[in-house]
């Protein structure tokens, strides 16, 4: 019983993120724009865990190497470079990562970031990492002990500044 409970949850997990996925592709394509916050650690040190993106829909022959692109694929969304571009397809990575990610269709792509926003600063997102932060991405992709204690500090930081957050507001 309790297998199929946690089955049924997990089921319903995985329907309800592709339905939330869904629903903002579709506020997307109406409005031209949407803000999401990001979860993963793929685009470190571009894009970190708590970042919100501002993506702006965009037609692929606007879109170019570097530019960093919100893609479906298999429910979910991804935030990945785009690296290469082909007839009809993209090529991308998160910059962390090792391997390049499997061809993207230009359907599957819903649009560019545009704004990038970490603890209340808004930036442009760059289209070539350079000095600290390429040695970093390098150093990501090859020594999982430094991503997985960046992600940790990383953490940390969101929950202190939730808790300074809760705790202005009580005072207030």
């Amino acid at each position: 019983m309790r297998g199929a409970l946690e089955k049924m949850a997990g089921e319903n997990s995985a329907n309800g993120q592709a339905i939330r996925c869904e629903l903002a592709a579709e506020a997307l394509c109406v409005s031209g724009k949407l803000r999401l916050r990001v979860f993963g650690g793929s685009m470190l040190p571009s894009i970190w865990p708590g970042d919100v993106l501002l993506i702006l829909r965009t037609p692929p022959a606007d879109i170019e190497p570097g530019d960093v692109v919100l893609y479906a694929r298999e429910g979910g969304f991804l935030a990945h470079r785009i690296v290469k571009k082909e007839k009809d397809t993209f090529t991308t990575r998160g910059d962390s990562l090792r391997a390049d990610d499997e061809p993207v269709s230009f359907r599957q792509v819903l649009g560019k970031i545009a704004i990038i926003e970490r603890s209340g600063v808004h930036f442009v997102p760059k289209n070539k990492l350079q000095g600290p932060a390429r040695l970093l991405s390098l150093l990501m992709r090859y020594f999982n002990p430094l991503k997985t204690l960046t992600l940790r500090l990383n953490s940390l930081r969101l929950k202190l500044g939730r808790a300074l957050s809760n705790r202005e507001t009580e005072t207030a």
